[in-house]
């Protein structure tokens, strides 16, 4: 598929959310190539709206196209956790190995939720044993003064 047939129709945030995830993508691939995992974001605000997940999602699927379709779960899922991010919207990261050798499943895989919704790589978490702290949540939003009395608060 060419760039013009990726590009029809869309609105201008469409657009904006399209150039944003083909950003992270570049630079989620390019932190993978050299070993390391990017960071979690700093997020404002924890709102789950559908239609930004939904939004996040098309704008992805349309960069990855650019890549050919090929792009690995885990760089999909640090794209769109960046993106969510931005949005203000927290999400989880999830790593886990194939529980069995069944060749119709991945033997890693890399998936982002936003609670119970699958936002990257859904698939049958059964099927898959969670690397131990694989669980990846953005930096906790709130001011340091407000984490450091609430953890004084709670050893007292």
């Amino acid at each position: 598929m060419h760039l013009p047939a990726l590009l029809a129709r869309p609105s201008s945030s469409e657009w904006r959310a399209f150039a944003e995830a083909w950003v992270e993508l570049t630079r989620a691939r390019i932190a993978m190539s050299r070993g390391r995992m990017p960071a979690a974001p700093d997020i404002a605000d924890l709102t789950a709206d559908p239609r930004v997940i939904d939004q996040v999602q098309r704008a992805l699927a349309r960069a990855d196209r650019l890549f050919g379709g090929d792009t690995k779960c885990l760089p999909v899922a640090l794209a769109a956790r960046a993106m969510l991010a931005r949005r203000g919207v927290e999400s989880a990261l999830h790593m886990g190995t194939a529980r069995t050798e069944n060749p119709d499943t991945d033997r890693f895989h890399a998936w982002l939720k936003v609670g119970d919704r699958f936002v990257t790589g859904r698939c049958d978490e059964s099927d898959y044993a969670p690397f131990q702290g694989s669980v990846r949540r953005p930096f906790d939003a709130r001011p340091l003064e407000a984490v450091a009395r609430e953890c004084q608060r709670s050893r007292s």
